[in-house]
């Protein structure tokens, strides 16, 4: 039961990563890079209702994706007030290299969170 719970919010940010991961390589494509881009953050989100065990209908661990939906939304305040200079003590590794990465980590905290609370 803990290994499952732990996947449901493990998983979601390991997406995350590799997306982040993608996003430099696709960009280079320009305009399909950013369709493939958003193509494959769609179907990230689409596995979060079966990551938090949906099964008709049901998804008994839904409530779990807001873990990692509240840390990316920490993460990005992070970022915007790292941004603005207000906040100097965010790792290098964290910081937000483009929009495209802002995009994303805002898609994904949206999308986890209207499937804990909406799915």
């Amino acid at each position: 039961m803990l290994l499952r719970k732990l996947m449901v919010i493990l998983l979601p940010l390991i997406c995350l990563g590799i997306l982040l991961a993608l996003s430099g390589w696709l960009s280079g494509l320009g305009f399909w890079g950013t369709a493939a881009l958003g193509f494959l953050g769609g179907l990230a989100v689409a596995v979060f209702p079966m990551a938090a065990g949906e099964a008709r209908g049901h998804v008994p661990f839904r409530r779990l994706l807001l873990v990692p939906a509240l840390l990316l939304a920490a993460l990005l305040i992070a970022q915007a007030l790292a941004v603005r200079g207000t906040a100097t003590g965010l790792p290098g590794f964290l910081a937000a290299v483009n929009t495209t990465q802002v995009l994303l980590e805002a898609a994904f905290a949206g999308g986890l969170a209207g499937t804990a609370l909406l799915g």
